[in-house]
Formats: C-alpha cells, structure tokens, sequence
C-alpha cells in the first residue's frame, strides 16, 4: 500500500472528522458567540455556513457537535443541549418534508440516549399528550418499537400495542409530536435542541418550490408554537445551524422575495426576518497558505506510524517546495488540498519515488488534468 512504503498507518490524506480545525479562528469565534447567546437566551434562533462544495462545512458541524458532546469552558449551556445532526432530501424526496425533518432528528438523536433521557428524566405527565405519554414510558422501558414508532417506521399490531398507540405516526401529527418531545426535554433538564442541517443544498435543488415553501414554514410554525405556548418556561429551545452552498443561499432569497411580492410579507418571510440571516451567518473562504500547510503537516505527523525514524519530519514530502506546489495548484481549498496529496502519495508509491517535490506534484496533477 502507498502510505505503508512511507510509514504511515493509514492513508493520511482521508476525510478526518477528529483533525484539528486550521484557518478558521474568525469564523470559529463567530459561531461560538451565536452559541452563547442562543443557547443562554429565550429566543428560538437559526445560523448559516455558508460555503462552496469542499471548503469544509461539513467538517465545520461536526466540529461544533463535537463542541457540544464533548462540552468547553467556551460554550454555555452546552451540557444542557441535546444535538442532532442531519441531511434532508439525500435520497428520494419524502411525502411530506416536515415528517422528514422531525423523524431525521429523532434518529440522528439515537435509540439509546433516547432510552437514557427518558428513564433517567422527571417529567411531568399531566403536562403532555395522552398520544405522546406511552411512547415516552415505551422508551424509558427500553422499547424499539416506541424508538421505530418515533423515527416513522411501520410497526406489526402487537408492537403498537406493546407500547400503546394505535397506528403509524401520521405526517400530520410529526409536528405536534415534535413539540411535545421539546417539552420533553425542558422537562428533564435541557434548554436547548441544536439541528445541525448539513448540506442544505440538496433540499433546495431536489424540493419544488411547493415544498421547500412547506419547510420553511414548518420552522415558522415551531416558532410561532414556542412563542404562543410560553416560549422557555414550556419547551426546550429549537436552535439550527445550516450549511448551504452560497448558490443554494441566492434560491432561498429568491424565493422569499417572490413569496414577499405574491404575499405581501407573508409566506416564509416573517420567519426570515426573525432569524436574521445577513447577520447570523459565516462564510468559509479558501485557506491561506499557512493553514493549508498546517493542515497538511498535522495529517503527515498523525498517521506516521511510531518507532519509524525519518531522514525529515514532513518524509517523504519535502519542504518547502512540495507544499508551495500543492496549495497553489488547490488555491487552499481544504478538499482539494487533501485530495490532490492522496494523488501524488498513490503515484508516488507505484512511480517508486523517494521523495516528493513541486515538480513532481506539478507533472503528476498535470497529467490528471488538474493543471496545464
């Protein structure tokens, strides 16, 4: 294998979830402010990462689940928010986009910390549905069947009678139930639900505008809920943050200004103008040239494999003609940083080169068609 003859573990150039973040510190400060005034506040509130197809958005949630989950003096209340992670519309479109949004979020939660909050919460029972109250005691019970019924799965007739509904969560009921597991929540101690929507893109290139209307307003509709219900003293705060291409941004701002005209301010602009977006938002650009080699040296360094002594740190990369190479043939964008080095380490190996430089990052992404 290519990285074997060079002394890694493993390919050092893969996607890497747990790497460390370069080049973003701005951006980084500003999703961490947005944090702590929404998470803290009374306010139901939404955020935008904004950013071109592998400029690392995607990298860019994970790391604020990771943020969450793993909870920093940096950020309040995190250990009193729930996150869920998800992609709407990656495959065939569902019946109704507001169903997908709601059983996304339960699976992306997961059956077993369901089955921990509900066992482990005090919650009061008067104050929720007689339809929401079995499936709660089904997953304090550790039923899969209350977890299956929650993420619209079809359940035989003696699973719905294990834990007490009478058929499938209907599309008209997901929101209703949605609120009531926010309810849930506040119950048992969280203040905040955070969404993360990863590639939001793919629900306004795939949805009519019917639909992706519908969406929108399922959002206005949790929060004209919360605000209606007694906002933080009844629910746990819904809070998103979404990442959209920056030509996915210009489709939702077209189709409000259309949806204002034919309204008149109506449709999903009253929802837009709460949420604030030209100011609650972030774009990630291309790095510059000393975070893409910081990038770069810290995959390098992580997968070298221990006890393997090299001739220099970066081997067989060598510097600094090999980095200058490869960041400006990618001009810093993160993806193609990584996937440009995964080429010239793979040719490297089978040309039997021992050493990398910028001629031969130069000739080999040339003959890929990468440069001229």
């Amino acid at each position: 294998m290519s990285f074997e003859k060079y002394y890694f573990k493993r390919e050092p150039f893969m996607p890497d979830l747990g790497a460390s973040m370069y080049g973003r510190s701005k951006e980084w400060n500003q999703i961490e402010s947005f944090l702590n005034e929404s998470l803290t506040g009374n306010a139901i509130r939404a955020f935008l990462v904004i950013g071109d197809y592998g400029f690392g958005k995607t990298f860019t949630l994970n790391k604020i689940r990771e943020a969450i989950e793993k909870p920093k003096p940096s950020i309040k209340n995190s250990n009193k928010t729930l996150c869920s992670q998800i992609i709407l519309a990656e495959t065939e479109p569902a019946t109704s986009i507001s169903y997908e949004y709601v059983t996304k979020i339960f699976f992306s939660i997961g059956m077993e910390k369901m089955f921990k909050i509900a066992a482990g919460g005090k919650y009061n029972e008067k104050k929720l549905s007689k339809k929401f109250n079995p499936v709660l005691k089904g997953l304090a019970d550790r039923k899969e069947e209350a977890f299956n019924w929650l993420i619209g799965e079809t359940l035989s007739a003696e699973e719905k009678k294990n834990i007490g509904v009478r058929k499938k969560l209907a599309p008209s009921e997901a929101l209703g139930v949605f609120m009531e597991f926010l309810k849930f929540l506040k119950m048992c101690g969280f203040e905040n639900l955070l969404v993360l929507i990863d590639e939001f893109e793919y629900a306004v290139n795939v949805y009519p505008e019917q639909k992706l209307t519908t969406l929108f307003h399922t959002f206005k509709n949790i929060y004209d809920y919360f605000v209606r219900d007694g906002g933080t003293t009844c629910y746990a705060k819904h809070i998103q943050i979404i990442a959209i291409t920056p030509k996915g941004y210009d489709v939702i701002n077209d189709l409000e200004a259309k949806m204002r005209q034919r309204t008149g301010g109506g449709g999903i602009t009253p929802w837009m103008e709460r949420m604030r977006f030209e100011r609650n938002q972030v774009s990630l650009g291309l790095l510059n040239d000393n975070a893409a080699e910081e990038l770069l040296t810290e995959r390098i360094e992580k997968e070298r494999m221990k006890h393997k002594e090299v001739s220099f740190k970066t081997f067989p990369f060598i510097h600094p003609s090999f980095f200058k190479a490869i960041i400006e043939i990618s001009k810093g964008k993160p993806r193609s940083l990584l996937d440009y080095s995964e080429i010239i380490l793979e040719e490297a190996a089978r040309r039997d080169q021992k050493e990398i430089d910028g001629d031969f990052v130069k000739k080999i992404l040339k003959e890929y068609g990468y440069t001229e």
